[in-house]
Protein backbone atom coordinates (compact mmCIF):
# COMPACT_ATOMS: atom_id res chain seq x y z
CA UNK A 1 0.00 0.00 0.00
CA UNK A 2 1.41 4.06 -0.82
CA UNK A 3 1.76 5.28 2.97
CA UNK A 4 0.14 8.39 3.75
CA UNK A 5 1.95 10.80 5.60
CA UNK A 6 0.41 13.83 5.38
CA UNK A 7 -3.13 13.07 6.59
CA UNK A 8 -4.00 16.41 8.67
CA UNK A 9 -7.79 16.44 7.02
CA UNK A 10 -7.84 12.82 8.50
CA UNK A 11 -7.11 13.52 11.72
CA UNK A 12 -9.14 16.78 12.20
CA UNK A 13 -12.22 14.77 11.05
CA UNK A 14 -11.20 11.66 13.34
CA UNK A 15 -9.88 13.71 16.35
CA UNK A 16 -13.39 13.93 17.84
CA UNK A 17 -14.41 10.53 16.91
CA UNK A 18 -11.33 9.08 19.03
CA UNK A 19 -12.79 10.47 21.75
CA UNK A 20 -15.88 8.49 21.50
CA UNK A 21 -14.72 4.61 21.40
CA UNK A 22 -18.42 3.34 20.22
CA UNK A 23 -18.24 5.30 17.48
CA UNK A 24 -14.79 4.86 16.58
CA UNK A 25 -15.69 1.22 15.83
CA UNK A 26 -17.07 2.54 12.94
CA UNK A 27 -13.96 3.62 11.66
CA UNK A 28 -12.17 0.51 12.40
CA UNK A 29 -13.55 -1.65 14.30
CA UNK A 30 -11.36 -2.74 16.96
CA UNK A 31 -13.06 -3.83 20.55
CA UNK A 32 -12.07 -0.68 22.70
CA UNK A 33 -13.90 -2.29 25.81
CA UNK A 34 -12.66 -5.63 26.72
CA UNK A 35 -9.13 -6.24 28.07
CA UNK A 36 -7.87 -7.92 23.88
CA UNK A 37 -8.28 -4.76 22.73
CA UNK A 38 -5.90 -2.37 20.62
CA UNK A 39 -4.83 0.56 22.28
CA UNK A 40 -6.01 4.14 21.07
CA UNK A 41 -2.80 5.57 20.06
CA UNK A 42 -2.31 2.33 18.27
CA UNK A 43 -5.16 2.75 16.38
CA UNK A 44 -4.62 6.53 15.41
CA UNK A 45 -0.61 4.98 14.47
CA UNK A 46 -2.48 2.62 12.45
CA UNK A 47 -4.76 4.73 10.48
CA UNK A 48 -1.98 7.05 9.93
CA UNK A 49 0.49 4.99 8.81
CA UNK A 50 -1.91 2.58 6.63
CA UNK A 51 -4.45 4.49 4.79
CA UNK A 52 -3.90 5.02 0.93
CA UNK A 53 -3.80 8.89 0.07
CA UNK A 54 -5.32 10.15 -2.57
CA UNK A 55 -3.12 11.10 -5.89
CA UNK A 56 -6.33 12.77 -7.82
CA UNK A 57 -6.91 16.24 -8.39
CA UNK A 58 -10.05 15.74 -9.92
CA UNK A 59 -13.41 14.78 -8.43
CA UNK A 60 -12.72 11.12 -9.78
CA UNK A 61 -12.02 8.87 -6.67
CA UNK A 62 -10.26 5.64 -7.72
CA UNK A 63 -9.11 2.95 -5.24
CA UNK A 64 -6.93 0.07 -6.37
CA UNK A 65 -7.07 -3.43 -4.38
CA UNK A 66 -4.49 -6.26 -4.61
CA UNK A 67 -5.64 -9.82 -4.09
CA UNK A 68 -3.68 -12.94 -3.73
CA UNK A 69 -4.55 -16.12 -2.79
CA UNK A 70 -3.55 -18.92 -0.65
CA UNK A 71 -0.43 -17.79 1.54
CA UNK A 72 0.81 -21.30 2.99
CA UNK A 73 4.23 -22.50 4.91
CA UNK A 74 4.94 -26.11 4.47
CA UNK A 75 7.70 -27.73 6.59
CA UNK A 76 9.93 -27.34 3.86
CA UNK A 77 9.51 -23.46 3.43
CA UNK A 78 10.26 -23.12 7.38
CA UNK A 79 13.05 -25.19 6.97
CA UNK A 80 14.39 -22.95 3.77
CA UNK A 81 14.07 -19.39 5.02
CA UNK A 82 15.73 -20.64 8.58
CA UNK A 83 19.22 -18.77 9.39
CA UNK A 84 22.10 -19.49 10.89
CA UNK A 85 21.46 -17.09 13.80
CA UNK A 86 18.16 -19.01 14.37
CA UNK A 87 15.90 -16.35 12.83
CA UNK A 88 13.84 -16.57 10.05
CA UNK A 89 13.37 -14.57 7.02
CA UNK A 90 10.81 -15.18 4.15
CA UNK A 91 12.20 -11.89 2.66
CA UNK A 92 13.20 -13.61 -0.83
CA UNK A 93 10.16 -15.36 -1.54
CA UNK A 94 8.40 -11.97 -2.42
CA UNK A 95 11.58 -9.99 -3.70
CA UNK A 96 9.86 -10.02 -7.27
CA UNK A 97 6.32 -9.18 -6.69
CA UNK A 98 6.73 -6.84 -3.73
CA UNK A 99 6.85 -3.70 -6.70
CA UNK A 100 4.14 -4.99 -8.21
CA UNK A 101 2.22 -4.97 -4.52
CA UNK A 102 3.32 -1.93 -3.44
CA UNK A 103 1.81 0.07 -5.91
CA UNK A 104 -1.81 -1.35 -4.86
CA UNK A 105 -3.81 1.20 -2.47
CA UNK A 106 -4.78 -1.58 -0.59
CA UNK A 107 -3.43 -5.04 -0.68
CA UNK A 108 -4.83 -8.09 0.54
CA UNK A 109 -3.69 -11.75 0.79
CA UNK A 110 -4.97 -14.93 2.63
CA UNK A 111 -3.16 -16.52 5.25
CA UNK A 112 -3.87 -20.07 4.94
CA UNK A 113 -1.26 -20.76 8.38
CA UNK A 114 -1.36 -19.84 11.88
CA UNK A 115 0.78 -17.63 13.93
CA UNK A 116 0.61 -20.28 17.30
CA UNK A 117 4.43 -20.18 17.65
CA UNK A 118 6.90 -22.76 18.44
CA UNK A 119 7.08 -25.67 17.13
CA UNK A 120 6.79 -24.21 13.76
CA UNK A 121 5.30 -26.53 11.58
CA UNK A 122 3.36 -27.22 8.12
CA UNK A 123 0.59 -29.82 6.59
CA UNK A 124 -1.69 -30.58 8.46
CA UNK A 125 -1.77 -28.37 11.32
CA UNK A 126 0.46 -25.09 10.42
CA UNK A 127 2.35 -23.22 12.67
CA UNK A 128 4.55 -20.19 10.99
CA UNK A 129 7.34 -18.06 12.29
CA UNK A 130 6.53 -14.86 12.79
CA UNK A 131 8.69 -13.82 10.55
CA UNK A 132 6.32 -14.54 7.83
CA UNK A 133 4.30 -11.53 8.59
CA UNK A 134 7.46 -9.13 8.21
CA UNK A 135 8.13 -10.44 5.00
CA UNK A 136 4.07 -9.90 3.76
CA UNK A 137 4.20 -6.11 5.20
CA UNK A 138 7.53 -5.38 3.25
CA UNK A 139 5.76 -7.12 0.28
CA UNK A 140 3.18 -4.67 0.41
CA UNK A 141 0.30 -6.33 2.31
CA UNK A 142 -1.92 -4.30 4.12
CA UNK A 143 -5.02 -7.06 5.00
CA UNK A 144 -4.63 -10.76 5.77
CA UNK A 145 -7.79 -12.27 5.94
CA UNK A 146 -7.53 -15.78 8.51
CA UNK A 147 -11.23 -17.78 7.34
CA UNK A 148 -9.98 -20.73 6.10
CA UNK A 149 -9.71 -24.27 7.41
CA UNK A 150 -6.23 -24.07 8.89
CA UNK A 151 -7.59 -21.12 10.90
CA UNK A 152 -7.94 -23.54 14.20
CA UNK A 153 -4.74 -25.60 13.31
CA UNK A 154 -3.41 -24.72 16.66
CA UNK A 155 -6.66 -24.17 18.78
CA UNK A 156 -7.18 -21.50 21.06
CA UNK A 157 -3.55 -20.24 20.99
CA UNK A 158 -3.04 -19.73 17.73
CA UNK A 159 -6.43 -17.97 16.83
CA UNK A 160 -5.75 -15.72 19.95
CA UNK A 161 -2.06 -15.49 19.06
CA UNK A 162 -2.36 -14.78 15.49
CA UNK A 163 -4.81 -11.70 16.11
CA UNK A 164 -2.24 -10.12 18.59
CA UNK A 165 0.88 -10.72 15.94
CA UNK A 166 -1.68 -8.95 12.73
CA UNK A 167 -2.50 -6.06 15.51
CA UNK A 168 0.85 -5.62 16.82
CA UNK A 169 2.37 -5.60 13.34
CA UNK A 170 -0.15 -3.19 12.41
CA UNK A 171 -2.06 -5.44 9.76
CA UNK A 172 -5.63 -5.26 9.22
CA UNK A 173 -7.34 -8.65 9.69
CA UNK A 174 -10.64 -10.44 9.50
CA UNK A 175 -12.21 -13.94 9.88
CA UNK A 176 -11.12 -15.17 13.21
CA UNK A 177 -12.04 -13.40 16.46
CA UNK A 178 -11.06 -13.73 19.90
CA UNK A 179 -14.62 -14.00 21.03
CA UNK A 180 -18.60 -12.43 19.71
CA UNK A 181 -17.27 -9.16 21.17
CA UNK A 182 -14.46 -9.02 19.20
CA UNK A 183 -16.39 -10.39 16.17
CA UNK A 184 -19.51 -7.38 16.40
CA UNK A 185 -16.13 -4.97 16.86
CA UNK A 186 -14.38 -6.33 13.62
CA UNK A 187 -16.85 -7.91 11.34
CA UNK A 188 -17.17 -6.12 8.76
CA UNK A 189 -13.66 -4.60 8.26
CA UNK A 190 -14.04 -1.15 7.09
CA UNK A 191 -11.08 0.63 5.75
CA UNK A 192 -11.60 4.01 4.20
CA UNK A 193 -9.25 4.83 0.85
CA UNK A 194 -9.20 7.47 -1.70
CA UNK A 195 -12.81 8.49 -0.84
CA UNK A 196 -13.98 5.20 -1.15
CA UNK A 197 -15.34 3.33 2.06
CA UNK A 198 -14.76 -0.87 1.35
CA UNK A 199 -15.89 -3.29 3.55
CA UNK A 200 -14.21 -6.67 3.16
CA UNK A 201 -15.90 -9.75 5.20
CA UNK A 202 -14.01 -13.28 5.18
CA UNK A 203 -15.94 -16.53 5.79
CA UNK A 204 -14.77 -20.45 5.30
CA UNK A 205 -16.77 -23.55 4.41
CA UNK A 206 -14.84 -25.29 8.06
CA UNK A 207 -11.95 -26.00 9.90
CA UNK A 208 -11.07 -29.61 9.18
CA UNK A 209 -13.07 -31.26 11.75
CA UNK A 210 -11.07 -29.00 14.78
CA UNK A 211 -14.14 -28.01 17.23
CA UNK A 212 -13.19 -24.29 17.29
CA UNK A 213 -12.24 -23.41 21.07
CA UNK A 214 -14.79 -21.03 22.47
CA UNK A 215 -15.09 -18.29 23.06
CA UNK A 216 -12.85 -17.73 19.67
CA UNK A 217 -14.79 -17.71 16.61
CA UNK A 218 -14.13 -18.54 13.18
CA UNK A 219 -16.41 -16.91 10.64
CA UNK A 220 -18.19 -19.88 8.70
CA UNK A 221 -20.59 -19.89 6.04
CA UNK A 222 -23.82 -19.44 7.75
CA UNK A 223 -25.85 -17.43 4.85
CA UNK A 224 -28.30 -16.07 8.24
CA UNK A 225 -25.01 -14.26 9.32
CA UNK A 226 -23.84 -13.11 6.44
CA UNK A 227 -27.03 -11.32 5.82
CA UNK A 228 -26.55 -9.82 8.78
CA UNK A 229 -23.17 -8.42 8.18
CA UNK A 230 -23.41 -7.39 4.58
CA UNK A 231 -26.69 -5.46 5.62
CA UNK A 232 -24.11 -3.83 8.67
CA UNK A 233 -21.50 -2.98 6.28
CA UNK A 234 -24.45 -1.28 4.05
CA UNK A 235 -25.86 0.37 7.36
CA UNK A 236 -22.00 1.61 8.07
CA UNK A 237 -21.92 3.58 5.12
CA UNK A 238 -19.57 1.18 2.96
CA UNK A 239 -19.47 2.01 -0.68
CA UNK A 240 -18.09 -1.45 -1.86
CA UNK A 241 -18.65 -4.64 -0.63
CA UNK A 242 -15.65 -7.81 -0.82
CA UNK A 243 -16.51 -10.98 -0.10
CA UNK A 244 -12.98 -13.20 0.49
CA UNK A 245 -14.44 -16.52 0.82
CA UNK A 246 -12.92 -20.48 1.28
CA UNK A 247 -14.96 -22.86 -0.39
CA UNK A 248 -14.91 -25.79 -2.82
CA UNK A 249 -12.60 -28.60 -3.67
CA UNK A 250 -9.37 -28.93 -3.62
CA UNK A 251 -8.19 -29.09 -7.12
CA UNK A 252 -11.11 -28.96 -8.94
CA UNK A 253 -10.81 -26.67 -12.11
CA UNK A 254 -14.27 -25.56 -12.27
CA UNK A 255 -16.36 -24.35 -9.42
CA UNK A 256 -19.03 -27.36 -7.93
CA UNK A 257 -22.40 -26.28 -7.84
CA UNK A 258 -22.04 -25.16 -3.94
CA UNK A 259 -19.89 -22.19 -4.89
CA UNK A 260 -22.07 -21.24 -7.45
CA UNK A 261 -25.30 -21.21 -5.94
CA UNK A 262 -23.29 -19.23 -2.82
CA UNK A 263 -22.23 -16.20 -4.95
CA UNK A 264 -25.61 -15.88 -6.96
CA UNK A 265 -26.54 -15.59 -2.86
CA UNK A 266 -24.19 -13.07 -2.03
CA UNK A 267 -25.04 -11.14 -5.11
CA UNK A 268 -28.51 -10.68 -3.90
CA UNK A 269 -27.85 -9.38 -0.85
CA UNK A 270 -25.63 -6.51 -2.38
CA UNK A 271 -21.94 -8.01 -1.59
CA UNK A 272 -19.79 -6.02 -4.99
CA UNK A 273 -17.51 -8.83 -5.76
CA UNK A 274 -16.81 -12.07 -4.45
CA UNK A 275 -12.75 -13.56 -4.56
CA UNK A 276 -12.40 -17.46 -3.75
CA UNK A 277 -10.01 -19.47 -2.38
CA UNK A 278 -8.96 -23.26 -0.80
CA UNK A 279 -9.30 -25.54 -3.97
CA UNK A 280 -5.27 -24.62 -4.96
CA UNK A 281 -5.80 -24.07 -8.42
CA UNK A 282 -7.35 -20.96 -10.15
CA UNK A 283 -10.82 -21.36 -11.47
CA UNK A 284 -12.70 -18.96 -13.51
CA UNK A 285 -14.36 -15.51 -13.00
CA UNK A 286 -17.87 -14.66 -13.99
CA UNK A 287 -20.38 -11.67 -13.94
CA UNK A 288 -23.31 -12.11 -12.25
CA UNK A 289 -25.59 -9.67 -13.73
CA UNK A 290 -28.15 -7.21 -11.72
CA UNK A 291 -31.43 -8.41 -11.07
CA UNK A 292 -34.86 -7.25 -9.29
CA UNK A 293 -32.51 -8.21 -5.90
CA UNK A 294 -29.74 -6.56 -6.36
CA UNK A 295 -29.53 -3.53 -9.21
CA UNK A 296 -25.68 -4.11 -9.07
CA UNK A 297 -23.11 -6.50 -11.35
CA UNK A 298 -21.32 -8.69 -9.02
CA UNK A 299 -18.01 -9.93 -10.18
CA UNK A 300 -16.84 -13.55 -9.16
CA UNK A 301 -13.74 -15.44 -9.13
CA UNK A 302 -14.20 -18.51 -7.97
CA UNK A 303 -10.73 -19.11 -7.00
CA UNK A 304 -7.05 -17.38 -6.78
CA UNK A 305 -4.98 -20.54 -6.51
CA UNK A 306 -2.07 -20.33 -4.27
CA UNK A 307 0.19 -17.83 -3.80
CA UNK A 308 2.91 -19.45 -1.87
CA UNK A 309 3.54 -22.94 -0.97
CA UNK A 310 5.43 -25.66 -1.31
CA UNK A 311 2.50 -28.03 -3.01
CA UNK A 312 4.19 -30.27 -5.79
CA UNK A 313 1.42 -30.68 -8.66
CA UNK A 314 2.07 -28.30 -11.36
CA UNK A 315 -1.51 -27.01 -11.12
CA UNK A 316 -0.82 -25.71 -7.43
CA UNK A 317 2.97 -24.22 -7.69
CA UNK A 318 0.88 -20.42 -9.13
CA UNK A 319 -2.20 -18.47 -9.09
CA UNK A 320 -3.46 -15.26 -9.89
CA UNK A 321 -2.84 -11.54 -8.09
CA UNK A 322 -6.22 -9.63 -8.91
CA UNK A 323 -6.50 -6.21 -9.11
CA UNK A 324 -9.78 -4.61 -8.93
CA UNK A 325 -9.32 -0.90 -9.93
CA UNK A 326 -12.71 0.60 -8.54
CA UNK A 327 -13.40 4.26 -10.06
CA UNK A 328 -16.53 6.91 -9.07
CA UNK A 329 -16.58 9.59 -11.73
CA UNK A 330 -18.13 11.44 -9.11
CA UNK A 331 -19.33 12.35 -5.66
CA UNK A 332 -22.33 9.67 -5.24
CA UNK A 333 -21.69 8.30 -8.31
CA UNK A 334 -21.84 4.20 -8.92
CA UNK A 335 -18.98 2.58 -8.66
CA UNK A 336 -16.95 1.03 -11.47
CA UNK A 337 -15.22 -2.23 -10.99
CA UNK A 338 -12.15 -2.95 -13.40
CA UNK A 339 -10.65 -6.47 -12.73
CA UNK A 340 -7.43 -7.74 -14.10
CA UNK A 341 -4.65 -10.14 -12.96
CA UNK A 342 -1.25 -11.85 -13.38
CA UNK A 343 -0.01 -14.87 -12.83
CA UNK A 344 2.85 -15.94 -10.32
CA UNK A 345 4.98 -19.28 -10.51
CA UNK A 346 6.74 -20.48 -6.98
CA UNK A 347 10.47 -21.47 -8.29
CA UNK A 348 11.66 -23.93 -5.32
CA UNK A 349 15.16 -23.99 -5.91
CA UNK A 350 17.76 -21.33 -7.04
CA UNK A 351 20.48 -22.83 -9.72
CA UNK A 352 22.77 -24.19 -7.33
CA UNK A 353 19.44 -26.70 -5.99
CA UNK A 354 19.09 -24.58 -3.21
CA UNK A 355 15.52 -24.21 -1.58
CA UNK A 356 14.44 -20.75 -1.66
CA UNK A 357 10.57 -20.60 -2.36
CA UNK A 358 10.86 -17.68 -4.62
CA UNK A 359 7.60 -15.50 -6.66
CA UNK A 360 8.02 -15.16 -9.93
CA UNK A 361 5.03 -12.67 -11.69
CA UNK A 362 4.54 -14.48 -15.01
CA UNK A 363 2.69 -14.39 -18.48
CA UNK A 364 0.69 -17.22 -19.70
CA UNK A 365 1.78 -16.49 -23.30
CA UNK A 366 5.48 -15.25 -23.17
CA UNK A 367 8.88 -17.10 -22.37
CA UNK A 368 9.96 -18.27 -18.87
CA UNK A 369 11.21 -15.29 -17.07
CA UNK A 370 15.09 -14.48 -17.36
CA UNK A 371 16.26 -15.50 -14.48
CA UNK A 372 13.68 -18.56 -13.60
CA UNK A 373 16.51 -21.51 -13.58
CA UNK A 374 16.80 -23.82 -16.31
CA UNK A 375 15.57 -26.80 -13.81
CA UNK A 376 12.22 -25.53 -13.82
CA UNK A 377 11.16 -24.77 -17.13
CA UNK A 378 9.36 -28.09 -17.98
CA UNK A 379 7.42 -27.38 -15.10
CA UNK A 380 6.44 -24.14 -15.90
CA UNK A 381 5.79 -24.52 -19.37
CA UNK A 382 3.63 -27.38 -17.76
CA UNK A 383 1.70 -24.34 -16.25
CA UNK A 384 1.26 -22.37 -18.47
CA UNK A 385 -0.48 -24.68 -20.96
CA UNK A 386 -2.21 -25.76 -18.15
CA UNK A 387 -4.44 -22.17 -17.51
CA UNK A 388 -4.15 -21.04 -21.02
CA UNK A 389 -7.81 -22.03 -21.47
CA UNK A 390 -8.93 -20.91 -18.09
CA UNK A 391 -11.97 -17.91 -18.51
CA UNK A 392 -10.77 -14.89 -17.11
CA UNK A 393 -10.04 -12.49 -20.11
CA UNK A 394 -10.79 -11.32 -23.51
CA UNK A 395 -7.51 -8.60 -23.88
CA UNK A 396 -4.16 -8.06 -22.26
CA UNK A 397 -2.50 -4.62 -21.49
CA UNK A 398 1.22 -4.18 -19.94
CA UNK A 399 1.59 -6.85 -17.28
CA UNK A 400 -1.62 -7.30 -15.61
CA UNK A 401 -4.40 -9.05 -18.09
CA UNK A 402 -7.82 -6.91 -18.86
CA UNK A 403 -11.25 -8.47 -17.58
CA UNK A 404 -14.40 -6.93 -19.30
CA UNK A 405 -14.94 -4.08 -16.37
CA UNK A 406 -18.29 -3.81 -14.61
CA UNK A 407 -21.12 -0.92 -15.37
CA UNK A 408 -23.58 0.78 -12.79
CA UNK A 409 -26.86 -0.95 -14.74
CA UNK A 410 -29.95 0.80 -14.51
CA UNK A 411 -32.43 -1.00 -12.53
CA UNK A 412 -35.85 -0.32 -14.85
CA UNK A 413 -33.47 -2.06 -17.47
CA UNK A 414 -33.37 -5.15 -15.43
CA UNK A 415 -36.94 -5.16 -14.42
CA UNK A 416 -38.21 -4.65 -18.52
CA UNK A 417 -35.58 -7.58 -19.22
Amino acid sequence: MHRNKYLQTLFLFLAPIWSFPTIAQNVYPFSFHTSDSLPLPALKELLFEKLPHATKHSSEEVLELLIAGDIMTHGPQIKAALREDSTYSFDECFSLVSPIINKADIAIGNLETTLGGKPYKGYPQFSSPDELVDALIKAGFDVLTTANNHAADTYRKGIRRTIEELTKQKVFTTGTFLDKTDRENRAPLILPGNGIKIAILAYTYGTNGIAVPPPAEVALIDTAVIRKEVKKAQNMGADYILTMIHWGIEYATEPGRAQIETAQFLHDIGVDAVIGSHPHVVQRSEIIPANVHNRKQTFVLYSLGNFISNQKDTPSRGGLMLKLRLVRPYKKAPIRTEPSYQYVWVNKEDNTGKAHYKLFPIKLNDNPPKDLPLHDYTAFSNFQRRYQNIHLTEKATNTFVVIPPLHPVDLQEVIKN
